[in-house]
């Protein structure tokens, strides 16, 4: 065990822990955009950058990727910290489309929600933006790669939690977009269209098709629940609007952990 300090409070943690897990286990709370518990950091949308002081010297870095060590001073939120965050959220709505209401994730965005926080309305960026056709040929879910900010999640998701590989980052630089392996048709991959990859989504990138019924602040209720369609136990939410079932979340259930299969996610639409 080493200790350090985090915004004042004195954090005893194992050797090896990150940094954003330490301040998580003190109710401190740091942003993150590309993070997905359980897994190696992915360290790719610095939103997690704090101050951190060792022997005299400060330096900036990613609370996901950097550990713990003895006599640390982590500061998590100062001005300085803020200021490099609002930077990040800037820079990715450069070449991020902006007109929130009519995207199908309005009321359920990340990046939406911390652009609030943060008081970022627009980019100083201005110049190209991105302008790709919408892939709208798989039947459960559509990819928008005019809102993607390549995070990684989906295909974090798919690689290193589903474990089928079927979709990766393709081209380079302003050019990259989330694809299928030599962009061959769905019915071609290995994808079972589970939908994980697009609830690992924190923006209005990858939206299920029946998200065109409702938007998240006009749920009535969501009601836990155990997937009828085979003896697993997997659980989920239904998502309830005007007494009628428009949509299923997973739960993080003992024997799903926050996943489904295309039959719990979409056998009943």
């Amino acid at each position: 065990m080493v200790r350090l300090t985090i915004d004042g409070k004195v954090v005893e943690a194992k050797k090896g822990t990150s940094i954003l897990h330490a301040a998580e286990s003190v109710g401190i709370k740091i942003p993150t955009l590309c993070y997905i518990k359980d897994l190696l950091p992915d360290g790719s949308c610095r939103m997690c950058m704090v101050e951190i002081e060792n022997r005299g010297r400060t330096k900036m870095e990613t609370a996901c990727t950097a550990q713990v060590a003895e006599g640390l001073v982590v500061t998590t939120n100062s001005e300085k910290v803020r200021n490099a965050r609002r930077n990040v959220l800037d820079m990715l709505l450069s070449n991020h489309k902006t007109d929130c209401f009519s995207c199908r994730a309005n009321g359920d965005c990340k990046l939406q929600d911390l652009c609030y926080e943060y008081g970022v309305s627009k980019t100083s960026y201005e110049g190209e933006q991105t302008d790709l056709p919408i892939d709208d040929s798989n039947p459960f879910f559509t990819y928008n790669p005019n809102l993607c900010i390549l995070c990684h999640r989906c295909v974090n998701t798919c690689h290193k939690i589903v474990g089928r590989g079927a979709i990766d980052t393709m081209e380079r630089g302003f050019d990259s977009v989330i694809g299928t392996p030599f962009n061959v048709d769905w019915i071609d991959t290995t994808c079972e269209s589970c939908g994980n990859c697009v609830q690992a989504c924190p923006t209005g990138a990858l939206t299920m098709k029946r998200r065109t019924k409702y938007r998240p602040y006009q749920v009535d209720k969501k009601v836990l629940t155990t997937c009828p369609h085979c003896a697993t136990g997997c659980q989920y939410y239904l998502v309830v609007r005007d007494n009628e079932i428009v949509d299923v979340e997973a739960a993080d259930g003992p024997s799903n952990k926050g996943l489904l299969c295309v039959k719990g996610r979409s056998g009943c639409f």
